[in-house]
């Protein structure tokens, strides 16, 4: 079987640090040469369903690399994406990506998710009873961290990839956890 490769951490020395502000402008200038391209791209990813759909796609492929079983619910009423399973241990795992890094360098994952009719949409907390894993995407970077949901901050999680002292750290590339538990 083939093993996925992980990309190596580089950290980052300002990575708790702020870009300046010649640095936010020079971005700004880069993304304004092509608005054409840009725009294009961001309003596919504005549809939140696409771009969830197409997340959960590499997940499938991702999990399947490394050995593991990959079951979808059926519907959108299950509050998990998957069901992984690898030797008869089976885990709840809610998948989540990010495309646009913030200003400090971080990525961020909403950690509550969405529910109701478009009438009445509430948002809700994942708790222990409904998922055991967050599998956070960082689409740029082509990063999945493997997270338990005990370990997730209560509203949202900021994760940068070049910080080896983040407290998301330990759980890059972490699919030996879906294998355990």
């Amino acid at each position: 079987m083939k093993k996925a490769k992980s990309k190596p951490l580089i950290q980052d020395p300002n990575c708790d640090k702020a870009p300046s502000v010649p640095e936010r402008a020079r971005r700004r200038r880069v993304a304004s040469r092509n608005p054409g391209a840009y725009e294009k791209e961001r309003l596919w990813w504005i549809h939140r369903k696409n771009r969830g759909e197409w997340a959960e796609m590499q997940f499938l492929s991702r999990a399947s690399l490394h050995g593991l079983v990959v079951s979808k619910p059926w519907g959108d009423t299950a509050r998990y994406d998957f069901l992984v399973d690898f030797g008869g241990l089976l885990n709840r795992v809610q998948v989540k990506s990010s495309s646009s890094r913030r200003p400090r360098g971080q990525y961020f994952f909403m950690t509550i998710g969405r529910i109701g009719n478009k009438g009445g949409l509430t948002r809700k907390k994942y708790s222990k009873a409904q998922i055991d894993f967050f599998a956070y995407y960082i689409v740029p970077e082509d990063l999945w961290y493997i997270v338990p949901v005990e370990a997730r901050s209560t509203s949202g999680a900021f994760i940068d990839p070049h910080c080896a002292s983040s407290a998301y750290a330990p759980y890059r590339e972490a699919w030996k956890l879906l294998k355990t538990g």
